[in-house]
């Protein structure tokens, strides 16, 4: 919606989208200048929820990171997993399973949080990250005793294949903070325009909310 309310205020202007494969940190991808606008998720602590929290990750000198709006998070295992088939899975069922995450700051950030909502209804759980190379690669995990999350959209959309099962927990909510970041100072003039007009709508966004 964002990218085609800027091109109709701006025509001749040009704004791709590009779904990275890779499990690099959202900061390194744009550090890299492999893009220009990044997105990064937080997993929401029970005492977080609402626009108003710190931002994931300390940003250089130059870099900006907003809050975008609330996403949901699922878990997924595949099918060597005993609980593939079951109906219904409660966080009880995942006692003693291990999390596997991919090693950025952001993942690592990620389990500790998990962890720590186990933890509250009295389940232990593992949290095992792991270097993987691309998402696909992490997707395709044997999940005999782990199971992953992700963001509901990623699944539905990017990387869900047959021996996939994603599903939310029965008792167990996982909301995300999504922000966007970039560094301004590298920005061209189209970059610059699409941040201040995407900076305008989350303004909106918030008024509208209040």
């Amino acid at each position: 919606m964002t990218r085609g309310a800027f091109l109709r205020e701006h025509p001749g202007k040009h704004v791709g989208i590009r779904f990275v494969s890779s499990v690099q940190a959202s900061l390194e991808l744009v550090a890299e200048g492999k893009v220009d606008i990044s997105a990064a998720v937080r997993l929401v602590e029970n005492d977080e929820l609402g626009a108003h929290v710190a931002a994931p990750t300390p940003l250089p000198e130059g870099y900006e990171q907003v809050f975008y709006g609330k996403e949901r998070g699922v878990c997924w295992i595949t099918e060597s997993n005993p609980l593939f088939d079951k109906d219904i899975v409660s966080a009880r069922d995942l006692e003693g399973f291990t999390l596997l995450l991919p090693h950025t700051p952001e993942m690592m950030n990620a389990g500790a949080t998990m962890r720590r909502k186990f933890a509250d209804k009295g389940i232990s759980i593992n949290v095992r990250n792991t270097p993987f190379e691309s998402y696909e690669e992490y997707f395709f995990s044997d999940m005999t005793r782990g199971f992953g999350i992700a963001l509901h959209r990623d699944t539905t959309k990017h990387h869900y294949h047959p021996g996939m099962r994603v599903f939310e927990l029965d008792d167990l909510a996982i909301p995300c903070n999504l922000y966007v970041m970039c560094d301004k100072e590298n920005l061209d003039e189209c970059g610059r325009l699409f941040w201040q007009n995407l900076m305008a709508r989350i303004e909106d966004a918030r008024r509208s909310s209040d």
